[in-house]
């Protein structure tokens, strides 16, 4: 990944969590909702990364070089973002899961740990919504490079 999406995943994760424990935001009715959500996105990145296959721009991407990540080709890149984000998302899945579990049990510090894991939920959402925009902004100047080579 560059590191500028590093940074601002970073940062956001970051401001998402304290605004999240300082607000006490308790998002475990949305928790489900997030579950759902974040299957739809995994379910894309998977149609995302079998049309890959039978695109030519795939194959030119595989032989450049990337501009600012020296060892890497473009392809490299691309599946390294892939990598990211369904990491990310099983993260959030993982996470969802633990904070149903959790949900009504009245123990003091349990109550703690839910609401730490429902902050890094939320984190962890905002990093998975960012980076599937990342990734469609990719997709989309790929769809304008594959067009592009196409009328010429």
């Amino acid at each position: 990944m560059y590191k500028k999406h590093k940074i601002i995943s970073v940062i956001g994760f970051i401001t998402v969590f304290t605004i999240s424990c300082i607000l006490h935001i308790v998002p475990i009715k949305m928790a489900s909702d997030i579950l759902t959500v974040t299957s739809i996105i995994l379910g894309f990145y998977v149609t995302a990364l079998s049309t890959l296959f039978e695109n030519s721009v795939i194959k030119d991407m595989a032989k450049r070089q990337d501009t600012r990540i020296k060892s890497k080709t473009e392809l490299g890149v691309l599946l390294s973002y892939y990598k990211s984000s369904i990491m990310i998302s099983f993260a959030v899945i993982f996470t969802s899961i633990l904070c149903i579990l959790l949900d009504g049990v009245s123990n003091y510090t349990i109550c703690h740990l839910q609401n730490i894991m429902l902050s890094i939920m939320l984190g962890l959402v905002f990093i998975s919504l960012y980076l599937m925009m990342v990734l469609i902004n990719l997709y989309i100047n790929m769809i304008r490079l594959n067009t592009k080579d196409k009328k010429e």
